[in-house]
């Protein structure tokens, strides 16, 4: 594997911006239940070890090598070479993780109170789920792109099919029902897709249920379009209510948010911020980048209705917590680059984690923007773009 990247050019910029605060040490959820490795396939045979990565979460540590009867902590981070199947088991039930494509892929296992998320990251990185707990329990897979199908008590296979910047997944059902959840982009005017504050496409959330039996479903970018923001904030905030979904519901407020933001009316938009933070940090942990970008949403609009202290404090928070997982990142990033049995043509393994840091980067350009100090909030966006690079 060779990259070689200076990870460390810009030392993260570690000031703590308008206060200072205590934080109290990730517990990454290590409280709730583990996943266990149950099986190892290696060129098609049973093994009992293989070469496949554990990356336990913060300075948890990393290992080159999986093991029949590990246990995975919340958070573990598994990077699985071309030739190998990892079989989980999870509370809810079992996981087989592969790649389709011959590459290295990412998997990534982590437990809140109100269930398990499992993230699959690379071109053609796939798990199979066979899910056995059906009650008051949430069983989640996607591939941290915009994807996800959630599940209880079905047996069904998602596969990340991303490339670079291009989203996409296939999902098949082999038993039951699942309800798939795809993030799609606004069109409004009937010209090129909506954008929030930061120039990112507006999205929203959008659900369908896929049964046993049924065709392949493929996620797509096809636009849903509105006559102006005025209707698409009347019908989105509408549909708000109906949806039982809780990602999907924080999928949609998110989006809320930043069309009144866009519309210009940052009080209508604190509330639906702060919801979908909520849910997030309830169903995926509060360091989730998606629960970061929801509080630094929020923030943002809270700056703008004159509410300062409440914001700096938040944008406080969320700065410590993202130059955490940075440094986790580049760590990570510069142990890939030092193992011997990833072949120097697969940069699967490198690509997922460098993208992972490069929106790291952006989060932290936002809250140095939204703190009003463009010039270092400059230096994180160029970092984000040249990360990968």
């Amino acid at each position: 594997m060779k990259k070689n990247k200076n990870h460390q050019s810009m030392n993260h910029h570690k000031w703590i911006i308008f206060l200072s605060f205590c934080l109290v040490v990730f517990s990454m959820n290590s409280l709730f239940s583990q996943s266990s490795v149950l099986g190892l396939r290696f060129n098609g045979q049973n093994v009992r070890s293989a070469n496949a990565t554990v990356m336990l979460p913060g300075k948890g540590g990393r290992n080159p090598q999986i093991n029949i009867g590990d246990r995975l902590v919340s958070g573990t981070r598994l990077i699985i070479p071309s030739n190998t199947i990892v079989i989980l088991r999870s509370p809810a039930g079992i996981q087989e993780c592969s790649s389709t494509k011959g590459k290295t892929m990412e998997y990534t296992v982590s437990m809140t109170s109100k269930g398990e998320n499992h993230t699959v990251r690379g071109a053609g990185a796939q798990v199979k789920s066979s899910v056995n707990k059906s009650v008051g329990y949430n069983y989640r897979v996607n591939n941290g792109r915009g994807t996800t199908s959630a599940a209880r008590g079905t047996e069904f296979t998602f596969t990340d099919m991303s490339e670079g910047q291009n989203e996409q997944a296939f999902i098949t059902t082999q038993e039951g029902t699942i309800n798939i959840i795809d993030k799609v982009p606004i069109q409004i005017y009937g010209k090129n897709s909506a954008t929030n504050k930061r120039g990112e496409p507006l999205t929203k959330a959008v659900s369908r249920l896929q049964s046993a039996g049924e065709e392949q479903y493929t996620s797509n970018d096809y636009p849903l379009k509105y006559a102006d923001y005025a209707q698409a904030i009347s019908q989105i905030g509408a549909e708000i209510n109906s949806i039982e979904d809780p990602e999907e519901r924080a999928d949609n407020l998110l989006c809320l948010g930043d069309l009144y933001m866009d519309f210009e009316q940052p009080e209508n938009a604190i509330d639906p911020f702060y919801q979908a933070m909520l849910i997030f940090e309830d169903y995926y942990g509060y360091d989730d980048l998606d629960t970061i970008e929801a509080q630094l949403s929020w923030a943002e609009a809270l700056g703008y209705t004159g509410r300062k202290s409440e914001a700096i404090e938040l944008l406080n928070n969320a700065n410590q917590l993202l130059l955490e997982l940075a440094d986790w990142n580049i760590e990570d990033l510069e142990y890939i680059e030092s193992l011997e049995y990833i072949d120097d043509e697969d940069n699967e393994a490198y690509d997922v984690i460098c993208e992972e840091l490069s929106e790291i980067y952006g989060l932290l350009g936002w809250v140095y923007e939204i703190a009003g100090d463009q010039a270092t909030s400059d230096l994180y966006y160029l970092e984000m773009e040249n990360e990968c690079n």
